[in-house]
């Protein structure tokens, strides 16, 4: 890039848009969590940003994340799940033996079922939305008996989580394999961090039942 002319005002369009998106994403899946979880037990609205009728303790607010992120991982990856899905049958070379000629076989559909099956998990369960949106909403959960938050709320629930969105998407778009490493090291430090907060979190009557109990 820098052997191009305006080199540096491209680079700092590609970090602008990166943390753009980051933003947007986030902003998205714990809005949708926070504003489906706003109900309370007659479909009226409820007085706290998390109806506890719905999610009882925090970490019933972190299953809600987590399960919102796959959601997202899902339609963000329907192109490529569409695509492996109308994948014809393969055919694989088995290699000739003992100077027998070497022939050609169809991949069976027990295979091809496999296959389709481990893209999924591997696009939408070990995909970093999952886990991010998971520790945005366990924010959510700590500060919900604050009644309606302000931005500086909503600040403190997605700083964490947008910086690491904004590192992973922006070395996944390095053209070197090393860089990309670095970034997808951003999966496994999330999951790591979201079970550090799952596991100091109370099992029962956690802050959401505290509320409910009032």
């Amino acid at each position: 890039m820098k052997t191009e002319d305006f080199w540096f005002g491209r680079f700092l369009a590609v970090i602008f848009w990166v943390l753009f998106v980051a933003i947007m994403e986030e902003v998205l899946k714990i809005g949708c969590v926070a504003l489906g979880l706003k109900r309370r037990s007659d479909d009226a609205e409820s007085s706290y940003p998390v109806a506890q009728f719905i999610a009882e303790s925090p970490r019933a607010v972190a299953i809600c994340g987590v399960a919102a992120g796959i959601g997202f991982a899902c339609i963000e990856n329907v192109p490529r799940l569409y695509a492996i899905s109308l994948e014809q049958p393969l055919v694989g070379i088995q290699q000739s033996q003992w100077g027998q000629a070497s022939q050609e076989m169809l991949v069976d559909e027990g295979m091809l079922r496999a296959g389709r099956v481990w893209t999924t998990v591997f696009w939408c369960v070990f995909n970093i939305q999952p886990w991010l949106c998971g520790l945005a909403a366990v924010q959510l959960a700590k500060i919900s008996d604050k009644g309606p938050l302000s931005p500086k709320d909503w600040l403190v629930v997605l700083r964490f989580v947008c910086c690491i969105h904004f590192f992973f998407d922006l070395l996944d778009r390095s053209s070197s394999f090393i860089v990309e490493v670095i970034g997808c090291c951003a999966i496994p430090y999330a999951m790591y961090a979201f079970r550090k907060e799952w596991n100091s979190m109370a099992t029962e009557d956690g802050l959401l039942g505290q509320q409910g109990s009032e």
